[in-house]
């Protein structure tokens, strides 16, 4: 098996829409695509050889806070994989901005829960003058079904 060049390498990371960054055993920043500053609002310059706050730890697809250079803060999903070079292990991070997924799925849950109100309040005016043995018919759509719930919102 042939050793993937070092510019096809760069290339490839650089074109991720994530943030990708290589760092060493010592925390030590090596590389970074372009999307950690746009993330973050740190220069590339000033981020290699930079130390990262490990405090949060790191592990296989975790949810995070990023915090931009600005103090405002992001929800983020973290993943790493260590990496043998040469008798050296180095550790690949990548960084997704989820606030569009997190949004989405806040705006599913109100539906949903919009919807099961609607439905407890129908139930009620049912159930007025009406005896148990009476039939009801339900109006409302069903508040288990996710796209009938997200289908009552623009989402976009």
């Amino acid at each position: 098996m042939t050793a993937i060049p070092p510019a096809l390498a760069c290339g490839t990371l650089g074109a991720s829409r994530d943030a990708v960054l290589i760092i060493d055993t010592l925390y030590i920043i090596w590389f970074t695509n372009r999307r950690v500053s746009a993330f973050f609002g740190h220069a590339r310059e000033d981020i290699i050889g930079a130390g990262i706050d490990t405090s949060r730890g790191a592990g296989v697809a975790h949810d995070v806070v990023g915090k931009r250079r600005d103090g405002s803060e992001f929800p983020a999903e973290i993943s790493w994989c260590a990496i043998q070079q040469a008798g050296d292990t180095l550790v690949a991070i990548t960084i997704r901005d989820v606030t569009e997924r997190k949004q989405l799925e806040a705006a599913l849950l109100m539906a949903r829960d919009e919807v099961e109100t609607m439905r407890k309040q129908q139930d009620a005016l049912l159930d007025d003058g009406k005896t148990s043995s009476e039939p009801r018919e339900s109006l409302a759509p069903d508040p288990t079904s996710a796209a009938t719930a997200a289908s009552q919102f623009d989402l976009n």
